[in-house]
């Protein structure tokens, strides 16, 4: 019991990696990047934004660069708190 505490807390101490992410765009009329902390909440508000988009999509399987304007949509989920660059 006092091993797995210990290991435990050793754990909790050991941080491998980062939550820091980076995103490039590349369209042929825009492009940039876009960078922060917490990866997994941009992932999730990037995948709430096409879906808010898909009621005005005609039926069908599309690109997601058929769903979203790349500069739009990047200035979009800079106002959530991330970094844009262009």
């Amino acid at each position: 019991m006092a091993r797995s505490r210990v290991a435990g807390a050793l754990l909790g101490r050991v941080h491998l990696g980062s939550d820091r992410f980076a995103l490039k765009v590349e369209t042929g009329t825009a492009g940039g990047w876009l960078t922060g902390p917490r990866q997994s909440r941009a992932t999730g508000l990037a995948a709430a934004l096409v879906i808010k988009r898909l009621p005005a999509m005609p039926a069908g399987v599309h690109h997601l660069e058929q769903a979203v304007d790349a500069g739009e949509f990047l200035r979009e989920l800079a106002g959530f708190g991330f970094t844009l660059s262009t």
